[in-house]
């Protein structure tokens, strides 16, 4: 088995699946006896998941995703890769910059295979940087997180595998008992809405707030918005609405998010999606139902227990989550139990971890 350097563009204080499920991958590997090299965005220097990568002994590089650090980029990798015996970079959330420095650090290295993976459709006219960068080093391959993706790069004649996401769920355990239902509303009969918005329209927040502005005359929902700041999320809101309403209840984001996820009632993800989005996992595996913007990845997921509605249809999302909260509570816990089942039977890390390794093993047999 081969060294791997991990070349990723992760600027997330929140290590989240992602990062789990990456320091597993890398784990494994030294299991195997190879190593596992990490090369992180600067940014992320200070953030508790890349201190811990360093404390636990991992071989941990930092670049600067522009053109003043392209250079020094391209020299950090040429190091990592002699200095480590490099056989194979995998790329996670790259950059046209990042690919071009890897191509740039890996050209006339016939023996070096990059790996990308692609979480969005591959666009079909590629930027300057993009077509350098595959003059210099062609890809070997690349892994797409949906069938969807694998298709768009399938069309312009480069290889490609679907390996989906996967979510530690031992993550998942970790909840801070000091956060109530009571803090979010003191109405035991409200049901609780929650959502992600880091940025109020590309998440469709706004459609959400508007819905239940609209039809939810009696008050029977609360919507619980995570954020990265509270502060500049009610500027946005009161941008589009003049106010904060009532029944919106923003709080900040944290890392054991199963916190927020055990105190709500329905999980709400409008957003398009390109690849196979983990909240969505970890909210069937904390048995919270899903209604969800209607596209292809997300659909490809198929977990019970979720209702995929139009974007803009903001009578169909609310008769979704008024359906939803009518439903019997033996009915109920009966669709929650299959939901947890069949994520952990989908998408568990180590099935993940075990086919990212058997690809690396062969790359050229797909």
């Amino acid at each position: 088995m081969q060294n791997v350097l991990f070349a990723v563009n992760y600027t997330d204080a929140n290590e989240g699946s992602f990062i789990r499920a990456l320091t597993a991958l890398g784990e494994e590997l030294e299991r195997n006896g190879s190593k596992a090299v990490y090369l992180l965005p600067e940014k992320s220097k200070s953030f508790d998941w890349a201190e811990k990568l360093i404390s636990n002994g991992s071989s941990v590089y930092f670049f600067k995703d522009s053109f003043a650090g392209f250079f020094k980029t391209v020299s950090t990798i040429k190091k990592i890769i002699k200095s480590f015996k490099i056989g194979i970079i995998h790329s996670f959330f790259t950059t046209p910059g990042l690919k071009l420095a890897v191509s740039f650090a890996c050209c006339g290295n016939k023996k070096l295979d990059h790996i990308i993976q692609m979480n969005q459709p591959s666009s079909g006219n590629p930027v300057l940087k993009e077509k350098l960068a595959d003059l210099l080093h062609e890809p070997a391959l690349y892994i797409a997180e949906s069938e969807t993706v694998k298709n768009s790069i399938m069309i312009q004649g480069k290889r490609s595998v679907k390996i989906m996401n996967s979510v530690d769920f031992s993550r998942l355990e970790a909840v801070d008992s000091g956060i109530k239902r009571s803090d979010i509303t003191d109405n035991e009969n409200q049901k609780i809405l929650f959502a992600f918005g880091q940025d109020i329209n590309d998440k469709g927040i706004d459609t959400l707030i508007e819905t239940i502005k609209e039809f939810d005359k009696d008050g029977r929902f609360i919507l619980m918005i995570v954020v990265k700041d509270t502060n500049r999320a009610e500027e946005e809101i009161r941008s589009i609405f003049s106010e904060v309403p009532d029944f919106v209840k923003l709080v900040p984001e944290r890392n054991d998010i199963a916190t927020y996820f055990n105190l709500a009632d329905i999980y709400i993800l409008l957003r398009y999606t390109q690849g196979s989005p983990y909240t969505m996992i970890e909210s069937a595996y904390l048995g919270l139902p899903i209604i969800y913007c209607d596209d292809e990845n997300k659909n490809e997921l198929n977990i019970p227990w979720s209702v995929n509605i139009s974007f803009a249809d903001k009578k169909a999302l609310y008769e979704a989550v008024c359906g939803i909260a009518n439903e019997e509570e033996a009915e109920a816990y009966q669709m929650s139990r299959e939901a947890k089942e069949y994520v952990v039977s989908h998408f568990s890390l180590g099935s993940w971890v075990y086919e990212i390794i058997s690809t690396y093993k062969n790359i050229y047999r797909i």
